[in-house]
């Protein structure tokens, strides 16, 4: 959870330094990556234990909240990625993670 915090701060930080095909590339490297572990993790919830269960649905509520952060802040350079964004949000919210459809949609509403 460290971690994917601090790769967010640098990310709403450093805006200014990247160039849209740099944040294209981030974007499809790097922060759509950690979803897509979130997401495989959660379609085998038999096969993980009880803390594995708990890291997936506190990282995938934190990073969520800053991905959604990070659109809002920096919504006129990132706007190419709101159909990703859409698509992790619907995702999010069909879980049945304690919290994670709660905290989705008071960021989304921030974020609207």
């Amino acid at each position: 959870q460290e971690a994917v915090s601090s790769l967010f701060t640098i990310l709403i930080n450093d805006v200014n330094s990247f160039s849209n095909q740099s944040w294209q590339y981030t974007l499809s490297t790097i922060i759509l990556p950690i979803y897509d572990i979130i997401t495989f993790a959660s379609q085998k919830p038999n096969k993980l234990s009880l803390q594995q269960t708990q890291w997936i649905q506190q990282t995938s509520q934190k990073s969520i909240e800053l991905l959604i952060s990070l659109f809002s802040i920096h919504f006129d350079i990132l706007s190419f990625g709101l159909n990703e964004l859409f698509d992790i949000i619907v995702y999010s919210v069909s879980q049945d993670f304690d919290g994670l459809t709660n905290s989705v949609f008071t960021n989304f509403f921030e974020f609207i």
